[in-house]
């Protein structure tokens, strides 16, 4: 797939079949996340897999408690809290592994990673493996609960959590806003 094809076919996919993603496919496609662009060379990333089906249930179930601790009344995402707490709604998409994206101590711009996660996305896309970035993650992995949970060692900062598996179907393009320069420098 050339990459002008995996950027116009690549989607947030929140339906997954039950087949497993080996480990050996999630490296190589780290591998491939690993080549994109780093300031001064330092790569500052690191990655942690999940792919224990018990592990990402249970990580599930942490991620929607801290949700739901979370969302007062007047937040704005208290318009998702009765979606969240329903039993039918999986925060996971019941994807069968995740990656974590950290910064390493010392590594500074955390821009890198993310230049990776696109290069992971991309590279996933290329392979017919969906992923969504789970921004519903975010406060849980910077939770002492999500470092007890994963294990990571101290000075590591995660960024992000991405799920990853074998789409049901892809979704449907979603329009684009039209591109605007805002400066002309």
């Amino acid at each position: 797939m050339e990459l002008q094809v995996a950027l116009r076919a690549r989607r947030s996919v929140r339906a997954y079949s039950r087949q497993p993603v080996d480990r050996d496919t999630l490296v190589g496609l780290l591998e491939l996340a690993v080549l994109a662009p780093s300031s001064m060379n330092r790569q500052g990333w690191a990655f942690g897999l999940i792919t224990d089906p018990a592990r990402m249930a249970s990580i599930e179930i942490m991620i929607k408690e801290q949700l739901l601790q979370q969302i007062t009344p007047d937040s704005p995402m208290a318009r998702y809290r009765e979606t969240i707490e329903s039993d039918e709604y999986s925060v996971l998409h019941g994807a069968p592994a995740a990656v974590v994206f950290f910064t390493r101590p010392g590594a500074g711009s955390t821009i890198d990673v993310h230049l990776a996660a696109m290069a992971f996305l991309l590279a996933a896309r290329e392979q017919e493996l969906g992923t969504c970035w789970i921004g519903f993650a975010d406060g849980w992995l910077k939770s002492p609960a999500a470092q007890a949970e994963l294990g990571y060692p101290d000075g590591y900062a995660p960024l992000g959590l991405i799920i990853v598996g074998h789409p049901q179907s892809w979704p449907e393009s979603k329009p684009r806003e039209p591109l605007e320069l805002v400066f002309e420098l």
